[in-house]
């Protein structure tokens, strides 16, 4: 590199991290006067932090990038939170506390997750990470019945929802080390009368029948169609009229072995 541009580059940096630490002090056009009586205090150790926080006795900060997953969070960069900000026991709302190790790399962070009382509840989960000293906010994601989420003791996040009797999901993806969310793969199981929406064409040259299901993974843009029909399809011999339909159609079917092999190549990417 060309000492003038190196040095330009060095420069740079240096300023960037100078207005990006300005602005998680709330400091400048967006300040936000809210935060002016949060307690923002530093800590030696995660646990120190972590209590603290549970005892609304500190925050946590906000940064650009916060993961969100069907979950709507609007926030200001520098915007701090305390856990009453989130937790209203007045409204009948209770807490559920725990701790994960995303991607295992021996830093837990803490997991809070909001649980209203209503007949059909949203319950909102946060992830908080220590880092320096400090608490910061970074992912937060909404569960309900239809919709359900969970996240592992490692990071990894299971998704299950349906939307219709003839069609249900499970996705998966991960928070890794730095608790940036990552997606493994969506899929959409689709039963009978369900695949005349996803396969129109095929459908109306010939009907799945009752018992035809086809799992729909979606892997990095990529769709792959693995067929049930009791049990899985792998030979081409076994095809029913509905699947040569769809190979006529221009669809094209994977084994659930073929697909697996994807999925455990995209978790390795991440460590996992």
């Amino acid at each position: 590199m060309i000492p003038y541009l190196k040095e330009c580059e060095e420069v740079f940096e240096t300023n960037y991290e100078e207005y990006r630490l300005s602005k998680q002090q709330g400091n400048g056009l967006f300040y936000n006067f809210n935060i002016l009586d949060v307690p923002d205090n530093e800590y030696k150790d995660e646990d120190s932090a972590y209590d603290a926080f549970i005892n609304n006795d500190t925050c946590v900060r906000c940064e650009y990038g916060i993961g969100t997953l069907d979950a709507y969070f609007p926030y200001i960069y520098g915007d701090k939170f305390t856990i009453s900000n989130w937790y209203y026991p007045e409204e009948t709302e209770t807490t559920e506390i725990s701790y994960i190790d995303c991607g295992s790399d021996g830093t837990k962070e803490l997991v809070i997750e909001i649980k209203p009382e209503a007949i059909e509840p949203v319950n909102t989960i946060y992830v908080i990470s220590f880092f320096e000293g400090h608490l910061y906010l970074k992912f937060v994601v909404d569960s309900w019945s239809r919709s359900s989420k969970y996240i592992g003791e490692d990071g990894y996040i299971d998704s299950y929802g349906s939307s219709s009797a003839h069609d249900s999901s499970h996705d998966e993806a991960l928070l890794d080390s730095n608790v940036n969310y990552h997606e493994i793969y969506d899929l959409v199981m689709v039963t009978n009368e369900g695949l005349k929406d996803y396969f129109p064409e095929a459908y109306d040259k010939s009907p799945a029948g009752d018992v035809m299901t086809i799992y729909i993974y979606t892997i990095d843009s990529e769709e792959y169609f693995v067929p049930y029909d009791f049990e899985e399809i792998t030979d081409e011999e076994d095809y029913t009229d509905f699947m040569n339909a769809c190979v006529e159609c221009g669809i094209s079917f994977s084994t659930q072995e073929e697909v697996d092999a994807i999925i455990e190549a995209k978790k390795a990417e991440y460590g996992f």
